[in-house]
């Protein structure tokens, strides 16, 4: 038979066991919420890609961000011959948007998606869903319209572009380039592409 002292000593041996029990189960619980929650970050990201990639007009305002010169299919079925003087002109900003031709309007269009498309990434972002850092897939997209003037070596197209974006208040857009241009400050080399 135990006398109180030992009793006690059980007694306390028991309490601490099953404190100690508790804060086991507590942590693998912060663990695996903290798991369940990067595989939810991973599977928006990977949505996310999917319909940044998927959508056409985004899929031709890419094209032009990232070439100079090229041949590009339109949603319609017709091929627009690109270059920069073409997106420069497209992307004007006059008081009415009236006097544009076929080809400068599917420019608009597939700018408007690509910047509308950041939206999203700007909300996801702003209400701490994603990280910033969770958006290195799109950090090209950023440095090649962060730095327009130095890739596509023309000021014009830089000047359209970003008043394109402050004009029509892509607030979002700028947002994120501005996030991007304060981490490429503390790094550029980290950032730039090879030319």
């Amino acid at each position: 038979m135990l006398d109180s002292q030992s009793l006690a000593i059980w007694s306390f041996g028991m309490q601490a066991a099953a404190y100690a029990g508790a804060a086991i189960v507590f942590l693998i619980g912060i663990y695996q919420y903290r798991r369940g929650q990067i595989y939810k970050r991973a599977s928006l990201l990977l949505d996310l890609v999917e319909l940044f990639e998927s959508d056409k007009r985004i899929r031709v305002a890419c094209t032009m961000i990232d070439w100079d010169r090229r041949e590009i299919p339109l949603e319609d079925g017709r091929t627009l011959k690109f270059e920069n003087r073409l997106l420069v002109s497209a992307l004007r900003t006059p008081p009415m948007d009236t006097d544009f031709t076929a080809d400068e309007n599917a420019i608009r269009d597939a700018f408007s998606a690509f910047l509308d498309f950041f939206q999203k990434i700007d909300s996801l972002w702003a209400s701490r869903i994603l990280r910033f850092k969770d958006l290195q897939y799109f950090y090209y997209w950023f440095e090649l319209v962060h730095e327009c003037q130095r890739y596509k070596k023309d000021a014009d197209v830089h000047k359209r572009l970003h008043q394109f974006i402050d004009t029509y208040r892509f607030v979002w857009m700028r947002r994120l380039l501005e996030r991007y241009g304060e981490m490429r400050a503390r790094n550029p080399q980290e950032y730039e592409l090879p030319i």
